[in-house]
């Protein structure tokens, strides 16, 4: 109902009355509404996450199994600190080296699966330490192994690297058994041969004088 209707003195009186309250009302509103929205900023602000980096970086997140190469984690920190990197932030930094580490690794299990494959096709093919020859030379060459690598250290190094197949180190190991131990021709006969050491198969003219 406007000014301009028809209306009593009384209407007119109590719909004023109506307006102060609905317009102290209206100011009391905004009031409220700014009390809860700092509450709601103080909890954001009490559950959002520290900026910038650390005093000092948390242990990183890695893969059950797979450790970082070696120096990789210091190079992160550094990276991180100077700029200003969260732990987070950190944290997906190293997650993208692992996973860049992982891929080439695959690649060259692979590619090493492949030459490995070679070495030994290149081994039986040999005509002094293959053919029919073939268990014969790997058998001296275990034989060196065990005889000079008690704790077979060297042994592990070489199947974890792969050159445990490796032709010419193979016949290496075999030379020097035939020459320090009994040498045993390919149709079993027992010949038996002055001990040498394996310092004088490697270096036979060590020791000589003029």
């Amino acid at each position: 109902m406007t000014l301009l209707a028809d209306q009593t003195s009384e209407q007119v009186n109590t719909e004023s009355l109506g307006d102060q309250d609905n317009n102290q009302t209206v100011n009391e509103t905004p009031n409220e509404g700014t009390q809860a929205s700092q509450g709601e900023q103080n909890a954001e602000a009490e559950n959002q996450e520290p900026v910038g980096a650390p005093e000092k970086y948390e242990a990183f997140t890695l893969p059950e199994g797979v450790e970082m190469a070696h120096g990789f984690e210091d190079k992160v920190i550094a990276l991180s600190k100077e700029f200003n990197l969260t732990q987070a932030q950190a944290q997906k930094i190293v997650d993208l080296g692992l996973d860049y580490q992982t891929t080439i690794s695959d690649k060259y299990d692979n590619s090493m699966g492949e030459v490995r494959k070679q070495w030994v096709s290149d081994l039986k093919a040999d005509p002094d330490f293959g053919g029919s020859k073939f268990s014969e030379t790997v058998e001296r060459a275990k034989r060196t192994l065990k005889k000079f690598d008690a704790s077979e250290d060297f042994k592990r190094e070489l199947e974890q690297s792969g050159y445990g197949d490796n032709p010419g180190f193979i016949k290496l190991l075999a030379r020097i058994d035939a020459a320090t131990g009994e040498d045993k021709s390919v149709n079993g006969g027992a010949v038996k041969a002055p001990p040498k050491t394996a310092a004088s198969v490697l270096y036979p003219s060590m020791g000589k004088t003029n």
